[in-house]
């Protein structure tokens, strides 16, 4: 749970975790399955419309609970505010992340239809690389989640998911 609670929001190497803990992948396949099931931790898969390369990449993973993670491991500004903004929007519906293999990624997807990047203070290339990922994969709709004042457009704060 430890190394889990380390990784929140990025995306999961089994392999590696299977052998900094000495076991098999499949146990660790078991284990992320108990933790999901018991609503410790949520696995956020990639968006993508085929669901053979859904299946092939690694899953993100964030807990369910920020309180206990922040004050097990010490969350850093930025990975607590995404962490909030999961827990956010997971209520409203079905959570997804994308990412190219250039490094170009969208934070969540909720319902295949809205896209969100989260950041602590946005700038105009925030923006554009939003609008530019949005477009090439079909999203009309997005926005940046911001947690300090900004005057873009396109941009909400934390209170308002």
């Amino acid at each position: 749970m430890f190394l889990l609670m380390e990784r929140i929001g990025s995306r999961l190497d089994i392999q590696k975790l299977s052998q900094e803990l000495d076991i098999s992948r499949a146990t660790i396949y078991e284990y992320l399955s108990f933790l999901e099931g018991t609503y410790f931790i949520k696995l956020i898969r990639p968006f993508t419309k085929s669901r053979d390369v859904e299946i092939r990449k690694a899953a993100k993973v964030y807990l369910c609970d920020s309180g206990l993670a922040n004050n097990v491991i010490g969350l850093s500004k930025g990975m607590l505010f995404e962490q909030s903004a999961f827990q956010s929007l997971r209520l409203k519906g079905e959570l997804n992340y994308y990412q190219r293999k250039t490094g170009g990624e969208i934070d969540f997807i909720l319902n295949k239809r809205e896209a969100y990047e989260i950041k602590i203070k946005p700038g105009k290339s925030d923006l554009n690389k939003l609008k530019k990922i949005a477009s090439s994969i079909k999203l009309d709709s997005y926005r940046i989640v911001s947690l300090n004042y900004t005057s873009l457009e396109k941009t909400i704060y934390g209170f308002e998911i």
